[in-house]
């Protein structure tokens, strides 16, 4: 799906790469990526495994579309999950705050990690009004 103007809502959801299939937050996982799909939201998710490709696989599964947002220090943990519609790779962790992760919402480990390397950047990167009508949310 191209980006346009037309496109519906993107809803962000990251979370743990480590959750697994008989774990009730990997079923509350799926079951908010359906939940999103069939309210005809765009689901956005790192792109990787765990809760990230519950919620993918749930969304696509109920005909959504999913947008996962990669990163270049991830990869070596293996392959994108195969529910990813389309894929958005980024070469660090601030341009994946900066171009997915909900317009700056981010995962609360990464904003960690980065705030001790360079706070004032990550200062920077969470005012900027990637998308006005959105809020910051941690």
């Amino acid at each position: 799906m191209a980006p346009s103007a037309l496109r519906p809502p993107v809803i962000a959801v990251f979370g743990s790469s480590t959750v697994t299939e008989h774990e009730p937050a990997w079923r509350a996982a799926h079951t908010l990526g359906a939940e999103l799909a069939q309210r005809g939201y765009v689901t956005m998710t790192g792109g990787y495994d765990g809760a990230m490709a519950a919620t993918s696989r749930g969304a696509r599964e109920a005909g959504g579309h999913v947008i996962g947002v990669t990163v270049e220090l991830f990869e070596r943990r293996g392959p994108v999950n195969p529910w990813v519609s389309e894929r958005v790779h980024t070469p660090d962790l601030f341009e994946r705050l900066r171009r997915g992760e909900g317009g700056g919402a981010g995962e609360g480990s990464e904003m960690g990690d980065l705030a001790p390397a360079s706070n004032h950047e990550l200062c920077e990167i969470l005012q900027t009004p990637l998308l006005p009508w959105q809020e910051f949310v941690l």
